[in-house]
């Protein structure tokens, strides 16, 4: 399925600009930032767009408030699972608990 969409100009692969597996949204570079310009244009910020990190690097540990990041009209969503003593105690959570948190657009 996913080899259809890629195809089918559904999904595409953007490089992140990060030399690290872990993704912070405040650091991307000028390829995946061009890129989100560009479908900005044919998509405006408010009809559709949806972040979704998933995990708990790029969720947690360096995007819980990625939503600072993003141009307005853009909705982000956060899934994860603390991990840690230190996040756990940081969301006031205990150690394995599966957070969920939803920025709305305009919401900030």
């Amino acid at each position: 399925i996913l080899g259809a969409q890629m195809n089918g100009s559904m999904v595409e692969a953007i490089p992140s600009g990060q030399i690290s597996t872990l993704l912070d949204m405040s650091r991307t570079g000028p390829e995946l930032n061009d890129w989100v310009l560009e479908q900005f244009k044919q998509v405006p910020a408010g009809d559709g767009w949806l972040v979704v990190l998933d995990g708990m690097g790029r969720s947690l540990e360096s995007n819980w408030d990625a939503s600072k990041y993003m141009i307005d009209g853009v909705d982000v969503l956060n899934l994860a699972m603390v991990k840690s003593e230190i996040n756990a105690r940081r969301l006031d959570a205990e150690v394995y608990d599966c957070v969920v948190k939803l920025k709305r657009a305009g919401a900030r």
